[in-house]
């Protein structure tokens, strides 16, 4: 089930890149949040691995960037979900010091509810101008994905 929400959560993302792309999006708001989607996976991922943070997350980067962060994120989740046991207590303190430790799949939970409560949040800023394609939303996403392996 992990395997399958780390392959939804770069999907979904992607997704929300090409529609940005596709319709001309420009509103910064909607861009920081995808960006910050990205580059706070990045940012945990880093901090599951004992590795300095590189950036911050509340920047815009260019999508050609950040789509190539999401492609690695998935990479490096998928390794590190075959690799590291779920119960496995990881020592998490944020640049700022807070002390966010917790067992491995716990933070991957964390994950995948802050990339999915943040694509709510562009969801509903682009609800007016834009029909966003079903397979955001995970259970379409499963039902696509499971049309395809009986085909």
């Amino acid at each position: 089930m992990v395997k399958s929400y780390i392959n939804y959560t770069h999907q979904a993302n992607q997704i929300l890149f090409d529609v940005i792309q596709n319709h001309g999006v420009t509103d910064e708001k909607i861009r920081k949040i995808l960006s910050h989607i990205i580059l706070s996976a990045q940012s945990m991922i880093a901090l599951i691995k004992q590795a300095p943070i590189e950036q911050e997350t509340f920047v815009i980067k260019p999508t050609k960037e950040l789509t190539q962060i999401n492609t690695d994120n998935q990479t490096t989740l998928l390794q590190l979900f075959k690799n590291v046991p779920a119960d496995t207590f990881i020592t998490v303190i944020t640049k700022d010091n807070r002390n966010l430790s917790n067992y491995f799949h716990d933070i991957l939970q964390h994950l995948f509810f802050h990339a999915a409560h943040h694509r709510g949040q562009i969801s509903m800023l682009l609800s007016d101008r834009i029909k966003l394609p079903l397979e955001i939303n995970y259970l379409a996403y499963k039902s696509h994905e499971k049309q395809i392996l009986t085909s």
